[in-house]
């Protein structure tokens, strides 16, 4: 550090460690080697840089990867605060060749089918329509979204979920709620899957669904 600080060098390589607590307030760019979906731990890396002038963060990041997946749940979070500009660019440096298999099928015909692959494509997914998937939405790791409506809720249950959602190990019932519509419809379908390793959300639009879904695949990889 005392080097580093010095001028012996110019480039600090290392872990977690120097997340918190180093002051080299000369320094300008931080480059994260991979996302992260912590609002605080993306407080605490930046933080390192800009402290006597501008300062920026690069965050390297591969489509089609569990990174993806963490930069897009942090920019949701971001954008939830109050409070909080950042400007960000997005610059695209050279192409993944390799298929992790995180694809994002979308069933033509599924509610905000167009929207939703726009707005998963924005957030760094590679999102295809496929009209062969059982579900709405196909994610890795057997998860299957069934979209349905506050009509369709009404009487929607664990059986018929098994019912449209044949074979997928990990069913999620995403709701799309009407701008007049209340939320305590949602603890009811909840109650009606107690027990069963199925998952409740609700949505209001494209963007929202696709920052859900960017929540659920954060959740699986975390």
């Amino acid at each position: 550090m005392r080097e580093f600080k010095g001028g012996a060098f110019n480039v600090l390589v290392a872990t977690k460690a120097a997340e918190e607590g180093l002051d080299v307030a000369d320094r300008d760019l931080v480059v994260f080697y991979e996302a992260t979906a912590s609002v605080i731990q993306f407080v605490q890396r930046q933080g390192r840089a800009g402290r006597r002038r501008d300062g920026e963060v690069a965050i390297l990041l591969a489509n089609s990867t569990a990174d993806a997946v963490h930069a897009a749940v942090l920019d949701a979070k971001l954008a939830r605060l109050p409070g909080i500009y950042y400007n960000v660019r997005r610059l695209k440096l050279g192409a993944c060749k390799q298929n992790l298999g995180l694809a994002i099928r979308v069933r033509p015909g599924a509610l905000f089918h167009k929207e939703l692959v726009r707005e998963l494509a924005v957030r760094g997914f590679d999102a295809v329509l496929d009209g062969s998937i059982a579900s709405d939405v196909a994610l890795p790791g057997g998860i299957g979204v069934r979209i349905i409506t506050t009509a369709d809720a009404e009487c929607w249950d664990a059986e018929i979920t098994a019912e449209e959602l044949p074979g997928v190990e990990r069913p999620v019932i995403a709701i799309w709620l009407q701008e007049e519509e209340i939320n305590n419809l949602i603890d009811e379908i909840k109650h009606r899957h107690a027990g069963q390793d199925i998952s409740v959300l609700s949505f209001a639009d494209a963007v929202t669904l696709s920052i859900e879904i960017a929540e659920v695949l954060n959740k699986k990889y975390n």
